[in-house]
């Protein structure tokens, strides 16, 4: 089990979405499944899933990822590069983004993860 756990600063935000995001190293041309009943083999297709879609837990390679109810996932992400100054182009160097929106309240955010 991991998490973030935050509380007010007293700082001031600027409006907008903000968002914890968790990174999964994910094995593209694998299938990845879902407590909302999807099933897919990670390929080159975006896929967006949100709550319905993900229904509580994500399964992929061995392991299954229990989530918070407001999470979103989101298939392939590019993540930059610094050597290249842009984003990476191959498939195999795709990760899936676990998004989770913050509040700006005192707030605990629980991930649990279970090894097959």
């Amino acid at each position: 089990m991991f998490g973030y756990c935050s509380w007010r600063s007293g700082r001031i935000y600027r409006e907008g979405k903000i968002e914890l995001n968790l990174q999964l190293i994910l094995k593209s041309g694998e299938e990845i499944e879902t407590g909302g009943g999807e099933k897919v083999i990670l390929a080159n297709e975006k896929i967006h899933w949100g709550k319905k879609e993900l229904g509580g837990w994500l399964r992929h390679n061995g392991w299954i990822l229990y989530l918070p109810n407001d999470a979103e996932f989101n298939w392939p992400v590019f993540p930059f590069n610094p050597y290249y100054d842009a984003p990476e182009t191959e498939l195999k160097k795709a990760i899936g983004r676990l998004s989770v929106p913050l509040a700006l309240t005192d707030q605990n955010i629980v991930f649990r993860i279970k090894i097959d």
